[in-house]
């Protein structure tokens, strides 16, 4: 009787996934109780790899798992909120921006909407389109990251991190987002725009964090949607490059900790709390060079 309890099933019974399909609802699922699909298991070749941007300040740790391939790849469906993963990627682009674009010229642009504005935020993403393609005419050499914001009165307004210009004329940013919007209104055209310069990578690592990390209650317009939160324009021209390389699964654990007890310590010295670490992988504000670093003591354990 011991030795018959003990004895493993090598199959599943019809039994057991009906009943777990009415448990759980549904197929899929019903199949992954019964074992007959694979779950999120590691990659036993490559079970983790960390990612640095190149001259930036962003460096990730991520394990890598074997999932299902959906066919065919679901449908991405209607954005309705700054979402915290939405977030966690800007605050990432904008880290991973070189340090030596601040040098070749970084800009802080503002653009609001008149007090007569339009409703409709497919509107807005065209006139957000409009004044790209002009500032591409105007100077090749540029590229952006855009964030849209709500203001109380249920304007949308956009702030951007202008990356490879030096220089932009206030008068020509008014006069052309002015012509842009379609607005008749002369206070617009004198106060409707605001540039400033960068004058260091931590600026921008600041400006990530203060836009990003506030969540912020939608007018009751937005409420339906209002299309993406952020974008890039011209990606090439960001300089954005990673580099990165496979861990093994104690390296990684390794990488982890150190990297926590780092950032930790800094996070300590302001009064906040220290980042942390996920079975999933995790990501911190960290130069290039001290990524490069930890990898060099990594291999050097091995």
């Amino acid at each position: 009787m011991l030795k018959h309890s003990r004895r493993k099933r090598t199959q599943v019974s019809d039994r057991s996934v009906r009943r777990a399909l009415i448990l759980f609802g549904s197929a899929t699922r019903a199949e992954a109780r019964g074992g007959l699909v694979y779950g999120p298991y590691l990659n036993e070749a490559r079970p983790a790899s960390i990612a640095t941007a190149r001259g930036g300040a962003c460096t990730k740790l991520r394990r890598h798992y074997i999932r299902q391939r959906q066919q065919p790849p679901p449908r991405r469906g209607l954005v309705r909120d700054f979402s915290r993963r939405s977030r966690t990627r800007l605050q990432q682009m904008l880290c991973a921006i070189p340090v030596d674009r601040v040098g070749s010229g970084m800009l802080f642009v503002t653009l609001t909407y008149p007090a007569a504005f339009p409703g409709e935020w497919r509107v807005w993403k065209g006139h957000l389109h409009h004044f790209a393609v002009t500032l591409r005419r105007k100077l090749p050499a540029a590229a952006a990251v855009w964030k849209l914001e709500p203001q109380r009165r249920g304007a949308p307004h956009f702030h951007l991190v202008v990356v490879g210009v030096p220089f932009m004329a206030k008068e020509w940013l008014s006069r052309t987002w002015y012509e842009v919007v379609g607005s008749h209104d002369p206070k617009h055209l004198a106060a409707g725009t605001n540039v400033q310069a960068v004058h260091s990578h931590r600026g921008v690592v600041s400006y990530a964090a203060k836009y990003t990390a506030k969540h912020q209650e939608l007018p009751d317009d937005w409420q339906g949607g209002v299309g993406r939160w952020w974008g890039v324009l011209n990606r090439d021209g960001l300089g954005i490059v990673w580099r990165w390389a496979y861990l093994s699964q104690a390296e990684y654990w390794q990488a982890c900790r150190i990297v926590r007890r780092l950032v930790g310590h800094r996070q300590r010295a302001v009064g906040r709390a220290p980042p942390r670490s996920c079975s999933a992988g995790m990501w911190a504000v960290l130069r290039h060079y001290q990524a490069l670093r930890l990898l060099r003591c990594l291999v050097a354990a091995r």
